[in-house]
């Protein structure tokens, strides 16, 4: 079975879905009519996709492929329209998790949601930074992110349970991708970065010094030590400090 038979007999099944899609115009059309503040792009179920929510994921996706809606708005448009049935595709495998029983612990979304939130925090720069951001303290963060997170994990286990005995070969992706390379968008190269940070008063003394404690640093890691380790060791970044050093992917 091929992989649009298989996600089609996955997304629909026995499965009842009630879907409701409106027309939008999105950005092309802001600057010459009055700007929608909101509404519904689709309901599946008993769940509810906002325009928001898909103006909010298009314009993240925008930002990591590298160009500015405004900039496009014809292809701002086509992404908003894809991202909408990836939305729909993702509300309907939980509603299908749902109605499978598919379960997900207290303890599993605590640490999801607690790794999603330290993510968030290192890309802050710190815990009270975040809250700034946001308007919100940490504690409510969590409460906000958590139901997102319960149904991010219903909808992988529910995936690893239909595709955890399927496997695609190397000639299947390339056939794959010389079928659909034209509706496959571009993605912006990203590395992981991690940093180790030293404060640094300016005189001459000060920087030998702290070039010295690098150098000294360096050499423990290329001996064999664990750069988490001597960035919680001797880093001054409060926000990255605790995790190793790592920023994340950028």
């Amino acid at each position: 079975m091929n992989w649009p038979e298989m996600k089609h007999r996955i997304l629909t099944g026995n499965l009842s879905v009630l879907l409701i899609v409106v027309l939008f115009s999105g950005i092309a059309s802001a600057q010459s009519a009055p700007q929608l503040v909101d509404g519904v792009a689709a309901v599946v179920q008993d769940e509810v996709i906002l325009y928001s929510d898909v103006q909010q994921y298009a314009q993240m996706q925008a930002m990591q492929i590298g160009f500015k809606p405004y900039n496009d708005p014809q292809r701002f448009q086509q992404l908003e329209t894809q991202v909408l049935q990836s939305l729909i595709d993702q509300k309907i495998i939980q509603a299908k998790a749902e109605e499978d029983s598919i379960e997900v612990k207290d303890h599993e979304i605590d640490q999801a949601l607690q790794q999603q939130i330290d993510n968030m925090v290192a890309q802050a720069g710190s815990e009270k930074q975040l809250e700034q951001m946001l308007g919100m303290s940490i504690s409510k963060i969590k409460n906000e992110y958590r139901d997102d997170v319960r149904k991010r994990l219903l909808i992988d286990k529910y995936q690893q349970s239909k595709f955890a005995d399927i496997s695609v070969s190397r000639r299947e992706v390339e056939q794959f991708y010389k079928t659909y390379k034209d509706s496959i968008p571009d993605i912006a190269k990203r590395v992981n970065i991690s940093h180790i940070v030293l404060s640094v008063k300016p005189s001459e003394s000060a920087d030998s010094a702290a070039v010295q404690k690098l150098r000294d640093i360096k050499k423990q890691i290329e001996n064999g030590a664990s750069f988490e380790e001597m960035a919680q060791k001797y880093s001054e970044d409060p926000g990255s400090k605790n995790q190793g050093g790592d920023l994340g992917f950028v």
